[in-house]
């Protein structure tokens, strides 16, 4: 049982989307004796996704204008 979570946190810098996965590990009884987890800036890949999606509607426009 995995759980991901993605976070934007304001920082002084500026502001940081992270993304965290965190997996328990259980014993016997189900109860949780060890958390392990690992975080990740992915700042620049939802940077990337909106410029990306940006240049596609931007696209589309130009071709329904030049059309």
């Amino acid at each position: 049982m995995e759980s991901t979570y993605e976070l934007t946190l304001p920082l002084k810098s500026g502001v940081r989307r992270i993304r965290t996965t965190l997996r328990p590990e259980l014993d016997e009884t189900r109860k949780v004796v060890t958390l392990f987890g690992a975080a990740v800036d992915v700042t620049d890949q939802h940077a990337i996704k909106e410029m990306r999606a940006n240049a596609e509607t931007l696209n589309s426009e130009l071709g329904e204008f030049v059309s």
